[in-house]
């Protein structure tokens, strides 16, 4: 049993562990890289390290498209929170998007 556990674990800890299995320990590049790779695959397992990578790599990349919306002037709303502008719209519904997706 533990070898199984053990051989199954350093499978999968490999810099070139396959696709179909969880990537423990996953660096940021891979991480990420896999994530595109897979990202309409619903099926199988992601490690932890996947994860939160990932989960990093879109909050950092929604936060930086935030910012540069709110410095171009996109953020304009009235005083009942509608957009001004119809580009500013569909950038702000795209931030959005982006921000709560769960992969």
């Amino acid at each position: 049993m533990f070898a199984v556990f053990r051989r199954s674990f350093l499978l999968n800890s490999l810099p070139n562990a396959p696709l179909w299995a969880p990537f423990y320990g996953a660096p940021f590049g891979a991480a990420v890289r896999r994530f595109f790779t897979k990202y309409a695959t619903f099926s199988g397992r992601a490690g932890r390290a996947e994860y939160w990578w990932v989960a990093l790599f879109t909050g950092v990349v929604s936060l930086v498209l935030q910012i540069i919306l709110a410095t171009a002037g996109g953020l304009n709303t009235n005083m009942n929170g509608t957009v001004n502008t119809p580009t500013g719209a569909a950038i702000f519904i795209t931030v959005v998007y982006a921000g709560a997706s769960p992969f």
